[in-house]
């Protein structure tokens, strides 16, 4: 077993780690950093936002951190991309030819505002089963209103089977 795969419960360096630091299976994870192609920084991932080189050459931000590829590292602040866009540091950080969009710091913008309102949607769908778990008046609203949509969802279906066939008749006629 190397440093890396030892979890940090077992570590006793990290016992005095602050609450994110341990939130990471094992210490590798704990102490990922990387290096701003902007300024050069070694700086915690936690403060970056990744970017890979997408279809046809064009930089495009990888807020999951999961798109494949060679990452690109950026100091999350619109500065920094708006940098590195135009000084064309994507190109040279990747040794290829990257294009940068112009406006990749205003789809950066939107693109963590969307993540930011799903994760307060997931929030308040939490908050909802909780209140109908200790609601009994709530959870018998949300069944009735469930109800009523599976209703509607079948009388649209059968609504839609003409249609279908119609479709259908088009369909072997061409063949």
């Amino acid at each position: 077993m190397t440093t890396a795969d030892v979890p940090i419960e077992q570590d006793a360096s990290l016992q005095e780690a602050p609450q994110e630091a341990r939130a990471h299976r094992t210490k590798a994870q704990a102490d990922r950093e990387r290096r701003c192609i902007v300024s050069g920084e070694v700086v915690p991932e936690e403060k970056l936002i990744r970017f890979v080189a997408g279809p046809g050459g064009v930089v495009v931000p990888d807020l999951a951190r999961k798109l494949p590829g060679r990452g690109l590292w950026v100091t999350a602040n619109r500065e920094a991309v708006t940098t590195a866009a135009k000084k064309g540091a994507f190109s040279r950080a990747a040794k290829a030819k990257l294009s940068a969009p112009a406006d990749l710091a205003d789809q950066v913008e939107r693109l963590l505002t969307q993540r930011v309102l799903d994760g307060l949607g997931l929030l308040n769908q939490n908050a909802a089963r909780a209140s109908m778990a200790q609601n009994p008046r709530a959870r018998d609203a949300a069944r009735a209103t469930h109800a009523g949509l599976v209703a509607e969802y079948s009388r649209a279906a059968r609504a839609c089977l003409p249609h279908r066939a119609y479709l259908r008749s088009l369909q072997k006629e061409t063949a």
